[in-house]
């Protein structure tokens, strides 16, 4: 059970001379409350994770220490242990090894999306509510209040999106179904439901967006001084 909620976790999932270029800065803010796995409780938890995209790459740093880099240019993704000073990186499309891939073969589920017609807004943006159910594996109810106001290049976070979740149909179909929304960005949403017995409950909440930021272009390489090491999905789970 431990192993499938770090597998969940990592699901969950982005040191060349500095430079700036044009691009997209977003900053949320994620709270989850307590889990208790096998009789043991996880303290909730506050993360920030700061999302930089800039034509065909996209960087995700996250306060609990795990950033990943993902590069189309490359066609790699870097897993990034900022604690360790290391990091892994896997060729694009993203695939697990034969052991895991069987694993991964259990982690079905069905995605429904739909409009409930609520509108409200949220901080700057006019927002409509969109009701995301995913039943299966997981069992997940995640109430998103969305705006059209946020622009930002879609056709290219989709693109690198879909090279993270190939491995997963069922992923792909719920990022699938995210995308025939349109051009909607989540500024709040809230997830609530099960995996295997363990109820979670997280809320995600966007504080910063700019759509015209000046980012060094060092976001987008292993930090300078960092040792690569040999890729292992164990391992990186075991870090969650």
């Amino acid at each position: 059970m431990k192993t499938t909620v770090r597998l969940l976790t990592l699901l969950g999932v982005l040191v060349l001379v500095p430079f700036a270029m044009a691009g997209v800065y977003l900053e949320q803010v994620v709270k989850s409350d307590p889990v208790t796995v096998m009789g043991k409780t996880q303290p909730a938890r506050e993360t920030v994770q700061k999302i930089f995209l800039a034509d065909d790459r996209m960087a995700s740093e996250n306060s609990d220490g795990m950033s990943v880099i993902v590069r189309l240019d490359q066609k790699k993704i870097y897993f990034i242990n900022t604690q360790g000073k290391s990091y892994q990186v896997s060729d694009l499309p993203l695939k697990f090894p034969p052991e895991m891939q069987q694993m991964m073969a259990a982690f079905q589920f069905t995605t429904d999306i739909q409009k409930t017609g609520k509108t409200q807004k949220v901080g700057a943006y006019n927002c409509e509510e969109v009701v995301m159910t995913l039943k299966g594996f997981m069992n997940f109810t995640i109430r998103m209040w969305c705006t059209g106001d946020i622009r930002m290049p879609f056709d290219k976070y989709y693109a690198m999106s879909a090279e993270m979740v190939a491995y997963s149909p069922a992923i792909k179909q719920m990022m699938e179904k995210m995308r025939s929304l349109g051009n909607l960005y989540a500024v709040e949403q809230e997830m609530t439901g099960e995996v295997m017995g363990t109820k979670t409950r997280s809320v995600t909440k966007l504080v910063n967006f700019d759509a015209n930021a000046s980012i060094p272009a060092d976001k987008f390489n292993p930090p300078a001084g960092f040792k690569q090491e040999a890729l292992d999905f164990q391992k990186m789970m075991q870090r969650q």
